[in-house]
Order: C-alpha cells, then structure tokens, then sequence
C-alpha cells in the first residue's frame, strides 16, 4: 500500500494535483531493507529512525546501488532521525542496557531499539564532545541531514546545543561544497 501511495502521490490521477506543481521531494522512511529499496525506486530521499553508523553505511550502500541499477541519477538526500538527544555537564557512567524495541501490537512498535556506544551510553546522549562524536560518526556513514529530538519544550537545550555543538561543524559543511 506505501509503494502505491508513493506512486499515485508522484503521478496524482486525472484532475487531481500536488501542491506545489512542481512535486514536493519525497523522503521515505523505514529501516528494513525493503524500505531502503522503496526509498531508492520511489523516493528522493531516505529518512530511517536511528541506527548504528554502520549499519547505515551499508544501508547507503544499497540505496545507490539499487538507483545506479534501476538508472537512477536524480538528487537524492540521505537524511537520520536521531532518537532523543540530551547534553550532559559529565558523563555519569555506569549506563544501563540500550532499550529493546517495543513489542509488536503496541503504540511505539514501528521504533528500533536504543543504540549505544561500547559502554551503553545512548547515542546523542553524553558531553558536548560524545555528542559531537556520535553526529560525526553518522556525517562519515554518508548522513547528509539530521533530525534531532530535544523531548522538551524548554529553548534552553536548544541553546546549549546550539552553543556547544553547532560550531564542530560549521566547517565541515563548506569544506564539502
């Protein structure tokens, strides 16, 4: 049903249209490998919920070798959806085990499990410095957008990120243009 919804929203029926008429880019979402092979035929992009680096890399992988295979060339965004991110004056140690994912059947079941770094830390959770790391380890899997979750209403998060992590890569996007 989402392969055909892709194709009716690109290709709308006789008298009915997208706005703007242009078409609106289309990032796809989904983990599993059958969403990465629906982002890479239908879409322009892929938007999976949060997964190792590595994983994501490979994950890359197949998204561009599917479009080369299927004579794909158009622009294509690799984007991430960060689960909660959280900076921390000093890492507290002693993290408990990544949360498992949801079971099947209930609200949250579409989630991965958590992911963490060698001592249970949670990704995009940590010092500023962990932080940054954790983005840089996904900016080298090939992730050209991030979304961050804050989980709070409060600016001041959003400052302090702002403040402290921002300015790591302020760089590193005009080295790549």
């Amino acid at each position: 049903m989402t392969e055909e919804f892709l194709r009716v929203f690109r290709h709308p029926p006789e008298g009915f249209g997208v706005m703007p008429t242009g078409g609106v880019p289309l990032w796809v979402g989904g983990n599993s490998v059958k969403a990465q092979r629906r982002a890479a035929l239908l879409g322009d992009g892929w938007h999976p919920l949060w997964i190792p680096a590595d994983d994501y890399a490979k994950a890359r992988e197949l998204i561009l070798r599917t479009r080369a295979e299927a004579g794909l060339s158009t622009e294509f965004t690799f984007s991430y959806s960060c689960s909660g991110v959280s900076l921390l004056e000093s890492d507290p140690g002693n993290w408990p085990e990544p949360r498992e994912r949801a079971p099947l059947g209930t609200e949250f079941s579409y989630s991965p499990a958590g992911i963490a770094d060698s001592d249970n830390r949670p990704r995009f959770v940590g010092t500023p410095d962990q932080v940054i790391n954790d983005l840089r380890l996904i900016a080298e899997a090939g992730v050209d957008h991030v979304a961050l979750r804050f989980g709070s209403m409060d600016i001041a998060p959003l400052e302090q990120f702002a403040r402290e992590v921002i300015p790591a890569f302020v760089g590193d996007a005009a080295s790549s243009q």
